[in-house]
């Protein structure tokens, strides 16, 4: 099965360096001329945060929390020359755009020089220098404890401490990262002590700190397993970024409850990332066998459902924790080079290290939501739309084009005159209207970079 190719991309380069990492991500140098394709319009696309055209390439190192890329990175540690992830890329002949870690509280060390360890020496050395983006799993239960459920403790505060020195610290990364608060809720997952009561205040009370320290660069996953009544632990879509799912069983790849979630996640207009995936049980020897049962329904998944944007491979060792095995693709020669085969479709975005040709995020711009986009002065043949747009990252201006998409359903149909100037405050004035008619509408603008952002669908109706 081959993938639905994304030709809406932008340019994409080959420097890895956080100024070109910022380049890409809307700077006017980021692309010598021209201007992005247009989406799909028949491909999901619904302007989330750091959104991308594509598929964000996602790996958890050999380690939990560890990401070894050289002796000299880490020279308190034993390590060789060819770090954990720099093995995988090689294997896989792509190193992935993003590495997934995991947070404790117990690693949260006030005042030390690294107050998050390991992760955070990687926000200097790794991810801000050298632009990968870090995929952050922070649990609500302490280090080691998955009896324990601390969600109580966080909805009455004992945690603000730990989330407001995260928040610092992971705005100071310049990069787009993504956080799964509380990761696998409910369902037999990591998460299953969870109160849900608690839960949902306080994963809550996680985004609120964050938006208290105007953090904007943290995309919030809301991550899970298989818990069946995963709509009563659902935040809103408010303080949801993107929705997460957590694949270990081939089963659950085709599950009536997965196709559920899915579809929920189209109707709320959220994409999906693949927060964890292993071959549970299953490992990676016999090759053939591992790629049989469980990679190629894998990748089959993430073609089948098109509002995919992120998957997440954990390729190590988790021996001991129940039902994992060595999932390293490094140890089977065979098994590595179908899976470089597929990674290598242009759909999925890779770091430009060891033979990524690098990748453009998206959106470096985000269009606010809520009462910031507006359908205002409505009559029954005229409305004017007003909208904001900002940056998220640091070193751009979070100015665009504007232009309103609109029609009597989501397939719109009819667009406003693009206004070409590269502008914070948009409006735009929609004439040519039925009376009594209820309209759909987006907005959507292109950077000076030339990357095309959108947002998610609103309505008005006119009166008779």
């Amino acid at each position: 099965m081959s993938f639905r190719i994304r030709e809406s991309r932008c340019p994409v380069f080959a420097k890895a360096a956080c100024a070109a990492l910022l380049a890409v991500l809307g700077t006017p140098q980021g692309i010598a001329s021209g201007r992005a394709r247009s989406l799909d319009p028949n491909e999901p696309f619904f302007g989330a945060k750091f959104e991308p055209h594509g598929i964000y390439h996602i790996v958890e190192g050999e380690t939990q929390a560890r990401v070894t890329w050289d002796c000299s990175s880490f020279p308190t540690r034993p390590c060789s020359t060819v770090g954990t992830v720099v093995k995988y890329g090689r294997a896989a002949g792509r190193m992935p755009i993003g590495v997934m870690q995991y947070i404790y509280k117990n690693d949260h060390i006030p005042g030390a020089k690294f107050p998050f360890g390991v992760v955070g020496r990687d926000v200097k050395r790794t991810f801000k220098k050298k632009g990968y983006i870090p995929q952050i799993g922070v649990p609500f239960w302490p280090d080691g404890d998955l009896q324990r459920d601390d969600t109580g403790a966080i909805v009455s505060g004992v945690y603000d401490a730990f989330f407001r020195d995260l928040a610092r610290l992971l705005a100071r990364s310049e990069v787009p990262v993504f956080v799964r608060p509380g990761f696998e809720f409910g369902g037999s997952g990591a998460g299953r002590i969870y109160n849900r009561t608690n839960y949902v205040a306080a994963f809550r009370r996680m985004v609120d700190i964050f938006r208290q320290e105007g953090v904007k660069n943290v995309a919030f996953v809301w991550d899970q397993y298989n818990e069946t009544e995963y709509m009563f632990w659902y935040p809103g879509d408010s303080y949801v970024d993107w929705w997460g799912i957590n694949l270990f069983d081939k089963s659950g790849m085709i599950s009536t409850l997965t196709v559920s979630f899915m579809n929920d996640a189209l109707a709320h207009r959220k994409p999906v990332m693949i927060g964890e995936s292993s071959p549970k049980r299953i490992g990676v020897s016999p090759a053939d066998t591992a790629w049989n049962e469980w990679f190629a329904p894998f990748f089959d998944f993430i073609a089948r459902w098109e509002h995919v944007r992120a998957f997440s491979y954990i390729n190590s060792s988790w021996r001991g924790i129940s039902g994992f095995l060595d999932s390293r693709i490094e140890l089977e020669p065979a098994l590595a080079s179908q899976y470089a085969s597929r990674v290598s479709d242009p759909v999925f975005l890779h770091h430009p290290d060891y033979g990524g040709a690098g990748v453009t995020f998206g959106p470096a711009i985000s269009i606010q939501q809520g009462s910031e986009v507006t359908a205002s002065g409505i009559t029954s043949t005229a409305a004017t739309v007003t909208w904001t747009t900002e940056a998220v990252l640091n070193g751009q201006n979070g100015r665009t084009t504007s232009q309103v998409e609109y029609g009597t359903s989501t397939a719109y149909g009819s667009q406003t005159v693009e206004d070409r100037s590269y502008v914070n405050s948009h409006s735009a004035l929609l004439h040519g209207l039925t009376p009594g008619t209820r309209y759909h509408f987006r907005v959507r603008g292109f950077d000076k970079s030339g990357f095309e952002i959108r947002s998610g669908d609103f309505t008005f109706t006119t009166p008779p």
